[in-house]
């Protein structure tokens, strides 16, 4: 037998490592944050924790959740 999948929509948003505010409402709370901070600058930077039913993801920013 074959089966054949078809594409599916999905809604994502992008992180840029400061929309904190925009990516908790689009998870509806599901996930956390862990900072960081570069010694070279002064500027803080967020790296992303998503708790998931397939596990803990971790998006850099860039990334699309």
């Amino acid at each position: 037998m074959k089966y054949r999948k078809k594409p599916v929509e999905i809604d994502a948003i992008q992180w840029n490592g400061e929309n904190i505010n925009e990516i908790r409402e689009f998870a509806l709370n599901n996930c956390s944050f862990n900072l960081l901070q570069y010694s070279n600058t002064n500027r803080t930077i967020y790296t992303l924790v998503i708790h998931t039913l397939e596990g803990v993801m971790v998006a850099k920013p860039g990334d699309f959740i």
